[in-house]
């Protein structure tokens, strides 16, 4: 779980940004505009899990994000990649950036529909 200096900091970029709390948790399973809000006014806590899309849906990227809150956060997918450039693993490199643009694409597509 997340401390809840991060949700305080998720809820300035967001709204920095007029970013809605329905906008912030489309496409993310079992993660209710309700339940964001008390995550980001230190009343409960969010699955570490659901960050990296969060962020994505309000335009942050996970590394400017864990500059703003001061700790570390890795991103498995920046782990990935570097690990398959450094394998020279064409392959897996390709099935990966697939993978995002499918997610890319399914988020531009539901997003239209908001």
């Amino acid at each position: 779980m997340l401390n809840n200096s991060i949700g305080k900091t998720f809820k300035k970029l967001r709204v920095s940004q007029n970013i809605t709390l329905k906008a912030a948790v489309h496409n993310i399973e079992q993660l209710s505009p309700s339940r964001l809000s008390h995550w980001e006014n230190d009343e409960s806590n969010i699955p570490l899990n659901k960050l990296d899309q969060l962020l994505e849906n309000i335009h942050v990227l996970p590394n400017e994000f864990a500059h703003l809150v001061g700790q570390r956060y890795v991103n498995h997918l920046s782990l990935q990649v570097q690990d398959a450039f450094i394998a020279n693993n064409i392959e897996e490199l390709h099935m990966l950036a697939l993978n995002q643009l499918k997610k890319y694409n399914h988020i531009q597509d539901n997003t239209e529909r908001i």
